[in-house]
């Protein structure tokens, strides 16, 4: 991560590292790799979850190897990467508070 200007951004040998992963047909060794590499970035992407469900999907039991789901999350992911905004910190005194809304409990 750098620091500059009260912002913090990703270095991009990390994104340059996630680049090198091929499109399809990862090995889970290679999912589980590429997944903990994005989920150091999960601050950068908002709705990450989404993005990252079909590979994690990899790892049940009785579950398909690969797919195009697979593929297009892994493709989606990298592209996010390219256009990752820098996060501002919060300035002293002020505080953000991000809920989820739901009904239920």
């Amino acid at each position: 991560m750098n620091l500059k200007d009260g912002k913090y951004q990703t270095g991009k040998h990390i994104v340059e590292e996630l680049q090198k992963f091929p499109d399809e047909n990862l090995s889970k060794k290679q999912v589980q790799q590429f997944l903990r590499i994005v989920n150091n970035l999960k601050d950068f992407i908002p709705k990450i979850s989404k993005f990252t469900n079909p590979l994690r999907k990899i790892f049940k039991k009785d579950s398909p190897l690969w797919n195009a789901r697979q593929t297009q999350a892994v493709k989606k992911l990298k592209e996010e990467l390219q256009n990752l905004p820098p996060l501002q910190i919060p300035s002293e005194g002020k505080r953000i508070l991000q809920t989820d809304k739901s009904d239920k409990y």
